[in-house]
């Protein structure tokens, strides 16, 4: 798989703030829980969050917009961090992380970077900060997301008031 890279080619998912205010524009969101708990990381999840060890806390889902499977999350964080600055996202199961990230003002994000693979992103990451306190979140696009949302930047099907120039946004409230 390609490494992350800070440009993405799809002007669409690189303006998209909160994925789940933008999936909830298609039609009927839902969280489809896959699993949480302790698990393996790779390396760059542990890099990303400056963590020396491989293990982490992880919780994985799928969203679905009426019934249909658009994108694959995965949240990573250090075990510690459940005690303190991200308790509340132990008990979200079928809630959506992007209802608990950007309803809470001390939340930072970083940058967004991109996974490509032939010319199109497959997914997207970054990492929020609240209370020093990193938590990284990736989002794999799958194919029926294309389909739905619009296949390039000039076809888009998502409101505006769901995208944003993200480098506007660096470093603030995400």
């Amino acid at each position: 798989m390609p490494g992350w890279r800070l440009r993405s080619p799809s002007a669409l998912v690189a303006r998209i703030e909160s994925l789940t205010a933008a999936l909830r524009a298609l039609g009927h969101l839902a969280v489809q829980f896959r699993r949480q708990g302790r698990g393996r990381i790779g390396a760059d999840e542990a890099r990303a969050l400056g963590l020396a060890a491989r293990s982490a806390w992880v919780r994985e889902i799928v969203l679905q917009v009426d019934g249909v499977d658009l994108v694959a999350a995965r949240s990573v964080l250090a075990p510690a961090a459940l005690r303190g600055a991200w308790r509340a996202v132990a008990g979200l199961r079928q809630r959506p992380l992007g209802e608990l990230l950007f309803a809470d003002g001390r939340v930072r994000r970083s940058p967004l970077a991109f996974q490509v693979v032939r010319g199109r992103v497959h997914a997207r990451h970054s990492v929020f900060f609240r209370a020093g306190r990193g938590l990284l979140v990736t989002e794999q696009f799958l194919p029926a997301f294309w389909q739905r949302a619009g296949d390039s930047g000039d076809r888009e099907r998502l409101p505006a008031r769901h995208r944003l120039v993200v480098a506007s946004r660096a470093g603030r409230r995400g």
